[in-house]
């Protein structure tokens, strides 16, 4: 795990030293201790590996941007701020199409509001990523235009999708990841287990997850802590709100399914998550979490890695 020590100093100097570790009772109280204006840049590194039968690698991508997270306003309640998404390097996507998709989307912004401890609210500016997706499917649509019947199935697709629901637990899974542990006073080596609500990325209700999380180390002299999180998303919901998913974009081409999706697999998503976060401010230093997804003879395993410049 690498950490940037000049950045680390520049936090210590840019902020009012609140002390969250306490070495007497080994606790840590995750808080924002952030100023207006402040600004930090991060490295985002998302893979994305896909195996079929156990044996065959059918997918292999990664995409590195840089993020800044800035704190547009404070104030004794919130904080609001905004993450500026650039400079991103797209690997191992062979797809023309797929890849100036995610190119039209690549640069953009998400402003949000947290509470003063550092717990995720909303996204204030819904409106204008959702015109992001239209300009992803557009993209799309004018690869195809020449592809008869190809407008009718993207249109489809685009409407299934391009839902207040889905597009929030979309962009809001790298910010959750950010603020995961925000909020709440953590002992070290206690586990906390929970039923959670995760957001429902392919729409509908959110599922409930089994979550457990660790405070897992206290480094007093430099001012830092490692909290690591597990979660397993009921299988039971989540296999029908894939099965739901494709019933939609069946019904939205005027195909009855006749319950085609009856006796197939079950899907499992299992989520970890290790962040490293700075004591004295909340901010995180580095993060990585991992989500394996299993649907039959399909494995796949997506990484999304955090860290501060």
């Amino acid at each position: 795990m690498i950490r940037n020590i000049v950045s680390l100093l520049f936090i210590c100097f840019s902020i009012s030293l609140f002390a969250q570790i306490n070495e007497a009772d080994s606790t840590v109280q995750v808080i924002s201790y952030w100023d207006k204006n402040e600004k930090h840049t991060y490295l985002i590194t998302s893979t994305s590996i896909k195996v079929e039968n156990d044996v065959d690698t059918v997918e292999n991508e990664m995409i590195t941007y840089k993020v800044d997270v800035e704190v547009v306003d404070s104030t004794a309640n919130s904080y609001t701020i905004k993450w500026t998404s650039y400079d991103a390097v797209i690997e191992g996507i062979e797809n023309e199409i797929m890849k100036k998709a995610i190119e039209a989307t690549s640069s953009s912004e998400v402003i949000f509001k947290i509470t003063e401890l550092g717990e995720f609210i909303e996204i204030l500016n819904l409106e204008d990523i959702k015109k992001e997706y239209e300009k992803a499917f557009g993209v799309i649509k004018e690869s195809f235009k020449d592809v008869e019947g190809m407008d009718l199935v993207i249109n489809a697709i685009e409407r299934s999708v391009m839902t207040d629901e889905i597009i929030r637990g979309s962009v809001g899974k790298l910010i959750n990841q950010f603020h995961m542990f925000h909020g709440v006073k953590y002992k070290l080596g206690e586990e906390v287990n929970a039923v959670v609500k995760q957001s429902n990325m392919l729409g509908g209700e959110p599922f409930d997850a089994h979550m457990t999380v660790l405070l897992d180390n206290i480094d007093v002299e430099n001012d830092l802590y490692i909290m690591r999180m597990w979660q397993n998303v009921d299988e039971k919901q989540l296999t029908d709100a894939v099965f739901q998913l494709l019933r939609n974009v069946n019904k939205e081409l005027g195909i009855e399914d006749n319950d085609i999706f009856e006796g197939l697999p079950k899907a499992i998503n299992q989520t970890r998550v290790a962040s490293q976060i700075h004591g004295s401010s909340g901010w995180p230093i580095y993060s990585i979490m991992t989500t394996e997804v299993v649907m039959g003879n399909t494995f796949k395993i997506e990484e999304e890695e955090i860290e501060i410049l």
